[in-house]
């Protein structure tokens, strides 16, 4: 989702020397974290959107398919539903991030609205709601921060058919009274597309198979975390602009072989669309290599999750979504916690979303595409 120019700090010196120890510790990996299953929470979501938990273990799930987020309670059963379509106070036309800010407030975005929303904690009716400004020639991303005061949103740049380009997405902060900064606090690429021309006047964007994008995360201290998938480097950035390299890593450049491209092309059921696609691939912007990452999760203790993408992992259609496989059928992820770093697999269908009060958060999709919500128990030996 998001780019990267970012300036001096006076955080550095502060950090500096934990940074250049961690960035040189490749391969020193711990083996005492474990992730134990613990629920599988289904309600028949149409599309999971996003997810956000609160200090009690509330879920939050939104569903963009039905515009409504849906609350679980700790031990998983449905307690409340929050919005539905609509364009008035609490309903959504393109429900987009979710999060839990200050007191457990929980904040949403309507992408089409351009709106956020505050429900006060445990309260499905609105406390309140703010308008995020435009930005001349820029659309609103999918993006919501809520550090200690204001958030943080992003604008991104379109994409162009026309002309090779790499459209950017602005980080700004957003205060309460609704003023939105003049100067991002810094910008990240917006996520790698697949852009095919449909006739003389119109395009198609969809997802680029092995294509980069940014994660970003906001941390301890409202400090905020950035990946580019394409490398095995981690930045943080606080709300003066301010950036400090918090993993600097040399990722393995693992070419995407044309076996790669073959087996994703056969993945698709329809003959038009395989066709289509084998075209689409032909094009210059197709990525050489495979990103480094997959995802990255920065959780309630300051640790940072990474996901990893194996050189042997691959991309397909399942469920109408493009997702990797692997050989090993897991997926593997680094949690970096100052000097220390451990190494925790979980099925290559799960991808971690949230990890806070001891426990992690992951979206489970199976081979029809169908999703639930996977709870596990994050555990030290």
């Amino acid at each position: 989702m998001l780019t990267g120019a970012c300036r001096r700090s006076l955080f550095v010196i502060g950090m500096i020397g934990c940074l250049h120890s961690v960035a040189s510790r490749l391969g020193a990996q711990q083996q005492g974290m474990a992730l134990v299953r613990e629920r599988t929470v289904d309600a028949g979501f149409g599309g999971v959107g996003a997810i956000a938990v609160d200090h009690r273990g509330r879920l939050y799930v939104s569903d963009f398919m039905s515009q409504h987020i849906l609350v679980f309670s700790s031990d998983g059963v449905l307690t409340d539903t929050i919005g539905r379509s609509g364009r008035g106070p609490g309903e959504y036309t393109a429900i987009g991030a979710i999060v839990i800010g200050r007191g457990d407030t929980l904040f949403t975005l309507d992408l089409a609205l351009r709106r956020i929303t505050a429900y006060s904690p445990g309260k499905s009716t609105v406390a309140y709601t703010l308008s995020v400004p435009r930005v001349p020639g820029q659309g609103l991303a999918n993006l919501l921060l809520a550090p200690s005061s204001g958030f943080v949103v992003g604008h991104s740049d379109p994409y162009q058919a026309s002309a090779p380009s790499r459209p950017e997405v602005s980080l700004r902060l957003l205060g309460a009274d609704g003023t939105l900064a003049k100067r991002p606090l810094f910008t990240v690429p917006r996520v790698e597309a697949l852009i095919q021309r449909l006739g003389k006047n119109s395009t198609s964007v969809g997802p680029l198979p092995y294509g980069r994008e940014s994660f970003a995360q906001l941390g301890l201290g409202d400090r905020i975390y950035w990946n580019w998938s394409g490398s095995l480097r981690v930045v943080a950035v606080d709300r003066t602009g301010a950036s400090a390299v918090v993993l600097d890593e040399t990722a393995l450049s693992v070419p995407v072989h044309q076996a790669d491209l073959d087996l994703l092309i056969g993945s698709y059921e329809n003959p038009k669309e395989r066709d289509a696609l084998r075209l689409a691939l032909r094009g210059p912007n197709v990525p050489q290599t495979k990103p480094a990452t997959r995802a990255m999760v920065v959780d309630d203790r300051g640790r940072i999750w990474v996901g990893r993408i194996g050189k042997d992992d691959q991309v397909v259609m399942r469920g109408g979504v493009l997702s990797y496989t692997s050989p090993t059928g897991t997926m593997s992820w680094e949690v970096l916690d100052g000097e220390r770093r451990e190494r925790v697999s979980l099925p290559e269908g799960v991808l971690l979303r949230v990890v806070r009060g001891g426990k992690a958060y992951g979206v489970e999709r199976d081979a029809d595409g169908l999703e639930t919500i996977v709870v596990f128990a994050v555990r030290s030996h």
